[in-house]
């Protein structure tokens, strides 16, 4: 476990591995957030639903089990909050692996398997109702590379090596009001040296393509 918040290890991780040529494909961007916040990269966004981004960050609408991008193109490929969506995570890890270069890097986050807001996440299928909850827009979750044995199973059996995996035990306030009245004693656990007791909010890896 490392100091520090999912985001802060996240951007460290990125941060420091960048440079002024680094061009980094980002699997899922959203709002391109996390790409701009490098300050030296040329940034490919990838993602179902584009935003205008900033300069030197180009957006793609695509697919991640079969990314519009040809071999070896990038240094970097990091997915933030993606892979819990992904129905085969084995597929995209053999686009990402595709795509990076000889010793590129992949760096994800992502929630793990039985963190609780996951596991409720489970049992609510309705995704109309859980973006109500949550106050924004909720896609399908699968939670098929959450677990570490599991990242390490699949990203080992693809062709990566690991340089790092580590767990992160912040607490995770939501946007509902009710729901984080019914969560607080746990967010509570999560703030104290009881966390160990619980699983972690999510997993931050760092590994390396052989």
């Amino acid at each position: 476990m490392k100091d520090g918040t999912v985001e802060e290890i996240f951007l460290r991780e990125i941060n420091k591995i960048t440079h002024k040529d680094t061009v980094i494909v980002d699997i899922g961007c959203g709002d391109n957030r996390y790409v701009s916040a490098v300050e030296k990269r040329q940034g490919i966004g990838i993602d179902e639903d584009v935003y205008p981004g900033l300069d030197k960050t180009y957006f793609i609408l695509g697919d991640a089990d079969n990314i519009p991008l040809k071999d070896n193109c990038c240094h970097i490929v990091i997915a933030h909050w993606s892979m819990e969506h992904v129905r085969n995570p084995e597929k995209v890890v053999r686009e990402i692996h595709r795509i990076l270069n000889n010793s590129g890097t992949f760096i994800f986050a992502t929630p793990h398997r039985y963190y609780f807001t996951s596991l409720a996440s489970s049992v609510i299928p309705w995704i109309t109702l859980k973006s109500r909850l949550m106050g924004w827009r909720v896609y399908p979750t699968y939670y098929r590379f959450n677990t570490p044995d599991v990242i390490r199973k699949i990203l080992n059996s693809v062709g990566f090596n690991e340089v790092s995996l580590n767990s992160t035990y912040e607490p995770h306030w939501t946007a509902s009001r009710i729901l984080n009245l019914l969560i607080w004693p746990l967010n509570y656990v999560y703030k104290s040296n009881w966390c160990g007791i619980l699983p972690p909010r999510a997993t931050v890896g760092v590994f390396i393509k052989k």
